[in-house]
């Protein structure tokens, strides 16, 4: 089949949304199907562009098999609300040229954010007579509104759900990444019928093979012998990480716990600037890191911590998890209790969870951690288990069966 996957998002991006993208479309490309991508340059979560990338509107690029045709969009320097709403708007422009260049394909299938891209899906489906796949990462007014970015009754919330809800009721298949995120779709009025739930996958073999140890302590020194609590990822709103500094500004009469954080995004400078201001000498902020040290990482981390800003728990489900768990890690959260993440991570007993913003709480629940080796270790073989079910030829497999089906 001729299938068509638009997304703001991929490759050489590697965090968050750009990493599924990327493989769910090198996974139709392993399947024989012809696969042709619509994209933009690369910029997350940097929120900058390639030198080579700036003032091009438009390039051809073959990856394997794949067709890649990327479009021009604005990056703005500080990816405030204003800036994130022209540089959709561009990037959406663009790919609506990409889409002519593409021609007709039978399968469309649109990942959100940004929602406006649902509705080049909309009139492609329409031009091409296709069939329309809406894949939603995140739900975009939503998280907006809980994150304060936005106010509920503005402007752009009230349009961006429009367009949400236009294009659920427009698609012949709505696949989500959390029961959560199915339940408010459907409460928004999307019909039961057309939305499938697949979390976010991995190749869980690949990412639980083992590492040889000590090899990420020896290369930091100040890490070497110490009780490591981990974060690596997108340092951004939503992630509400400035408590995981408050947790660390609370342990450190205790010299042997070190945290580290990882990563970069439209907070790190903020959150850089927090741990200079209180002094935190027990963290160490490191930059972004290929596959095979990040999983290195993870194999010298005790304990690995999440945390999800108050009020987004169904807006989006952290991708992280996955990797964190196959490297058997226990984790200590801090989310919502009623957030998709916390349930998930209290049914299954990977480790502790504190509602957002107690810090007093996760002072304790990490000591439980600290002092309990074999809570820790059960904790890792359960979400082994748990994330073997999201291995990427289970969840895949089914996704493109549903496709096929259409």
């Amino acid at each position: 089949m001729k299938i068509l996957v638009a997304s703001e998002y991929y490759q050489p991006d590697d965090v968050g949304i750009p990493i599924y993208t990327t493989d769910f479309a090198a996974y139709l490309a392993e399947k024989n199907h012809k696969v042709t991508v619509i994209t933009g340059f690369p910029f997350y979560p940097a929120w900058k562009k390639q030198q080579a990338d700036n003032g091009v509107l438009f390039r051809k690029e073959w990856i394997g098999r794949i067709k890649c045709l990327r479009g021009y969009l604005y990056v703005p320097s500080t990816p405030k609300i204003l800036g994130r709403i022209i540089s959709e708007i561009t990037f959406v422009i663009f790919a609506f040229f990409n889409f002519l260049r593409a021609s007709k394909h039978k399968h469309i299938v649109i990942v959100t954010p940004p929602a406006s891209l649902g509705l080049l899906g909309i009139l492609f489906k329409n031009i091409w007579s296709a069939k329309l796949i809406i894949h939603v990462q995140d739900l975009q007014s939503d998280a907006a509104i809980s994150l304060g970015m936005v106010k509920k009754t503005a402007l752009a919330p009230r349009i961006l759900k429009r367009i949400e809800d236009y294009t659920n009721k427009k698609a012949d298949l709505i696949i989500v990444i959390s029961q959560g995120m199915r339940d408010q779709l459907i409460q928004a009025g999307a019909s039961a019928d057309k939305i499938k739930v697949h979390y976010n996958w991995i190749d869980v073999k690949k990412a639980s093979a083992p590492r040889k140890p000590g090899v990420f302590r020896n290369e930091i020194p100040e890490l070497k012998d110490k009780f490591i609590v981990g974060y690596a990822g997108n340092i951004g709103v939503k992630q509400g990480l400035k408590v995981m500094l408050e947790l660390a500004k609370l342990t450190q009469d205790i010299p042997n716990i070190h945290y580290l954080i990882i990563g970069d995004g439209a907070q790190r400078n903020a959150l850089h600037a927090h741990m200079l201001e209180n002094e935190l000498k027990n963290v160490t902020m490191l930059p972004f890191m290929g596959k095979g040290k990040y999983a290195d990482m993870l194999n010298a981390t005790d304990v690995a911590f999440l945390s999800q800003q108050t009020g987004t728990g169904n807006a989006f489900f952290p991708s992280k998890l996955l990797s964190i768990l196959a490297q058997s890690r226990p984790l200590l959260v801090s989310a919502d209790d009623d957030s998709e993440t916390a349930q998930v991570v209290k049914a299954f007993k990977l480790g502790e969870v504190v509602p957002y913003g107690d810090a007093d709480g996760l002072r304790e629940s990490l000591m439980r951690l600290y002092n309990d080796q074999e809570m820790r270790k059960q904790a890792g073989a359960n979400g082994l288990e748990w994330v073997k079910k999201n291995d990427r030829e289970t969840v895949l497999s089914k996704f493109c069966a549903q496709i096929e089906s259409l």
